[in-house]
């Protein structure tokens, strides 16, 4: 189970050291938001109307929200 969130960040599984984190609204506040955590090592899943704010997320390793 993964929780998708606005802008805040509510871990919901854990998969060892890891946590999975989903993202929806990648506006200025939520893309530097899940930036961090991607950086952190958390497996995030995005998804926005702005597509080059999620391909920014992508390259680096999140994966897309359907």
């Amino acid at each position: 189970m993964t929780a998708f969130v606005s802008a805040n960040f509510y871990p919901t599984q854990r998969q060892g050291d890891t946590i999975r984190v989903g993202f929806i609204g990648l506006g200025n506040v939520g893309a530097t938001l899940a930036g961090n955590l991607l950086r952190n090592g958390a497996d995030l899943i995005v998804r926005g109307l702005n597509k080059f704010a999620a391909q920014r997320l992508l390259d680096p390793g999140a994966i897309r929200g359907e």
